[in-house]
C-alpha cells in the first residue's frame, strides 16, 4: 500500500460514516425497485471510492478491491442496513 495522503484508517472512518450513509439514506423506500441501472451506478460510486482507498489500479476487479478494503459489496450493505432500520424500529424485517 501506497504511504502518500491520508490514511487508510481515516478514509475508512469516511467512507462508512460519510459516504456509506449518503448512499443508504431512506433504503427502506427504495432498496426493492432499485433499477438494474441504478443499482450499476452505487456499485461504481463504491468502485472509485475503494480505487482511491485502496490506492490500487483501476485494472483491480470489484471484487478484489472489496476484499483488499474489507468492505462488503453496496448492495449487502444496503440490505444490512435496511434490516438494522427495521429491527430499530420494531419492524419485521422482509
Amino acid at each position: 500500500m501506497a504511504k502518500w495522503g491520508l490514511s487508510y484508517a481515516n478514509l475508512t472512518i469516511i467512507y462508512k460514516h460519510a459516504i456509506l450513509l449518503i448512499i443508504t439514506h431512506a433504503a427502506e423506500a427504495w432498496h426493492r425497485s432499485i433499477a438494474k441501472r441504478a443499482k450499476h451506478k452505487l456499485q461504481q460510486i463504491q468502485r472509485s471510492y475503494l480505487i482511491f482507498l485502496t490506492k490500487t489500479y483501476k485494472s483491480v476487479l470489484n471484487d478484489a478491491l472489496q476484499a483488499i478494503a474489507g468492505i462488503m459489496p453496496i448492495d449487502q450493505a444496503i440490505g444490512l442496513y435496511k434490516d438494522t432500520r427495521a429491527i430499530a424500529r420494531g419492524q419485521q424485517m422482509l
